[in-house]
């Protein structure tokens, strides 16, 4: 929960300070704005007024001669130029000329090109905003005149101004911070009460129970959905991990007892051999074919382990494109000394290709033949057929034997099946385990049709290439 709530206080922090960042460029623009609006109509009313006295203005000769008004807040000059070029400045209005107006270097450049000039300069520690004009004679300049104001009260205004928007600025980002707190609360509250359940339900290893039920609309709605399919998923997996982890412990069991009979057979004939008792011969040498037949039994044991391992392998089988027509032709002459004196009956069919693994799908096929040799009397018939069905490949080992009981065939396939038509009495029973493994690793399945007394059919489909 310590997390949930850092987690929201930064996405609140980041939020607000966002809108801070935009509160703050709008009031640094607003009050640019304000100062150039306030600086333009100013500097207008300056340069009404020089108009005004420049209208009035005395031209005699070089010098140029401004009315003074008496007006308290306005200082009116005259400047001009003598006839070395020098600009003098004058103040009939006043005591001494000493009291003129500043004019930057700039500015005397342009008035005396004959353009008019405002600027905002410091006088006596007060900013004061001059306008400054040309008094032209035809198209001469011969004297300048400046209005000047103070620009104090302006100032003062702007300043409160800023302060007021900064103040206005920290309100709203207080309020965003609020807004965003209540709000950014009640959109994650959903998605804190899914994660609360879900910590309780990893706690507890509990994947039966389903989220949808706290939370119904918006994305905590989907999103409770996905991680119901999750979990569904999830429950799934955990019940396939548990039937793989019985069946992997039945499996070492049933291969440790497999392997303790024969290996107990080897060393009581070795041992008695290796003693040098008197053992007669027929005696030593059924003892010998004893072990030489359990060391066989060993090796099947291994072989078939190893073909199991190989179908489970996470690389899986080579796959490629196979013609069954040619395979099962050849399947059905290597199988021929399997059937003895049962007749083989093939039906090769069209010749059909899937992807597939060839070693395999030979390897499928003989499983299926020696398990119907086994439980098909003398005499009886065993059918190997290749057919088209829609976008597979079939292949049918039929046999007239025994048939499988109904309470044998739904753990047909399992490993160390008990049934008596699975299992070979002389091995592991693991032969039909290991064929629908390797169907599996080809994208294809097997299937069973028995009835006891009546005979058996295994379909091994395979998809077409």
């Amino acid at each position: 929960m310590r997390t949930a709530t850092a987690s929201r206080l930064r996405l609140v922090l980041i939020l607000s300070a966002l809108i801070a960042v935009a509160a703050g460029l709008f009031s640094v623009f607003f009050q640019d704005r304000a100062y150039q609006l306030a600086r333009d109509e100013f500097n207008r009313r300056l340069q009404e007024e020089a108009t005004a006295i420049i209208t009035r203005a005395e031209v005699r000769g070089s010098r140029v001669s401004l009315p003074g008004d008496g007006t308290a807040r306005l200082e009116y000059f005259q400047r001009a130029r003598d006839e070395s070029g020098t600009v003098t400045v004058l103040a009939p209005d006043l005591a001494s000329a000493s009291r003129a107006l500043p004019i930057s270097s700039a500015g005397a450049r342009q008035v005396l090109a004959g353009q008019a000039w405002s600027e905002l300069v410091t006088v006596n520690g007060q900013p004061v905003m001059i306008h400054t004009e040309p008094v032209m004679a035809g198209t001469v300049v011969v004297g300048v005149a400046q209005v000047a104001r103070s620009f104090e009260d302006e100032s003062k205004s702007l300043g409160s101004l800023a302060a007021q928007l900064a103040v206005g600025a920290l309100i709203v980002t207080l309020t965003a911070f609020a807004l965003f707190w209540a709000a950014v609360g009640l959109s994650v509250k959903p998605f804190e009460k899914l994660t609360a359940a879900l910590e309780a339900q990893r706690t507890r290893r509990d994947f039966d129970r389903r989220l949808r039920a706290l939370s119904t609309e918006g994305e905590a709605g989907r999103l409770a959905l996905a991680i119901d399919g999750l979990l569904a998923e999830a429950e799934e997996a955990y019940g396939r991990a548990q039937v793989t982890l019985t069946e992997q412990q039945r499996l070492l069991s049933q291969v440790t007892h497999e392997l303790r009979a024969p290996l107990t057979t080897i060393r009581g004939n070795l041992g008695l051999l290796a003693r040098g008792a008197s053992i007669p011969d027929p005696d030593r040498v059924a003892m010998l074919r004893d072990a030489i037949d359990e060391s066989e039994r060993l090796t099947r044991l291994v072989n078939e382990l190893s073909a199991m391992s190989q179908a489970n392998s996470p690389q899986g089988l080579r796959l490629e494109p196979v013609s069954l027509h040619d395979l099962v032709l050849e399947v059905a002459r290597k199988a021929r000394h399997l059937a003895r004196d049962r007749r083989l009956i093939v039906d090769s069919g069209d010749d059909l290709r899937v992807n597939g693994n060839r070693d395999a799908i030979t390897q499928i096929l003989i499983i299926l033949i020696d398990n119907a040799v086994k439980f098909t009397v003398s005499g009886g018939v065993i059918g190997l057929q290749l057919r088209a069905q829609g976008e597979c490949a079939e292949v049918v080992v039929r046999d007239n034997g025994s048939g499988i009981a109904l309470e044998v065939l739904p753990t047909l396939f399992s490993p160390f099946n008990t049934g008596d038509r699975a299992r070979n009495p002389n091995g592991l029973g693991l032969g039909l385990a290991i064929a629908r493994q390797l169907c599996d690793a080809q994208h294809g399945r097997i299937t069973v049709e028995s009835e006891a007394g009546a005979g058996t059919a295994f379909t091994v489909s395979l998809p077409l290439a």
